[in-house]
C-alpha cells in the first residue's frame, strides 16, 4: 500500500491487478498524477518483467452542479417510465452498458444524483481495454479522450 500526493492517491499492488485510486484530481496535478500511474506500472514490470497486463480499466467519478438545470431536471430526461405505487418518486438515475468498441473491451456510464454536492450530479465512467492492444504509454491519452467522448454523450463537459 503506497500513498502518495498527500494521500490523494492510493496505490494498492495486489496478485492479480493493480489499483490506483484518486480520492482527489485537482485539475493542477492530472499530468503528475498521470506519470505516477506510469511509474508504477513500469515499476512493477521492471521488477517481474515477465509479467503481462491483461486489461487496463480506468474509473473516473465526478461530483458537480449543472448550469442552468437542477440535477434532478437533468436526470429525468434518462427515465421515462417511472415505476409506480411505491411511493413519491425523489429523483432517478441511470447506468449505461456498452460493448466492445475498438480496442475498448467494454465501458459503463452512471448518473446519478450527488450525495456530496448539493442539488448536484454524479457521473462515473468506467473502461476496461486489452492490454495486448494498448500499450501503457499510450493509455492516459486515450482514456482521456474517452471519458470526455462519454461526457459529451451526455451532454456534459469538463471545465477547460
Amino acid at each position: 500500500l503506497i500513498y502518495l500526493f498527500n494521500y490523494w492517491m492510493t496505490v494498492r499492488i495486489r496478485v492479480e491487478r493493480i489499483e490506483v485510486t484518486c480520492s482527489e484530481l485537482p485539475q493542477n496535478l492530472v499530468e503528475k498524477f498521470k506519470a505516477a500511474i506510469l511509474d508504477v506500472l513500469r515499476a512493477v514490470r521492471e521488477h517481474k518483467p515477465d509479467l503481462s497486463f491483461r486489461a487496463f480499466a480506468i474509473a473516473v467519478s465526478l461530483h458537480a452542479r449543472i448550469e442552468g438545470q437542477p440535477a434532478r431536471d437533468y436526470l429525468a430526461r434518462f427515465v421515462t417510465n417511472v415505476p409506480r405505487g411505491l411511493g413519491a418518486p425523489t429523483g432517478s438515475g441511470a447506468v449505461f452498458y456498452f460493448g466492445a468498441e475498438g480496442d475498448r473491451l467494454f465501458s459503463t456510464i452512471t448518473a446519478d444524483a450527488s450525495v456530496v454536492v448539493p442539488d448536484g450530479l454524479f457521473v462515473r465512467v468506467h473502461g476496461v481495454w486489452d492490454a495486448g492492444r494498448v500499450a501503457p504509454d499510450a493509455l492516459a491519452g486515450i482514456a482521456d479522450a474517452f471519458v470526455r467522448q462519454a461526457l459529451e454523450s451526455l451532454g456534459l463537459q469538463l471545465p477547460a
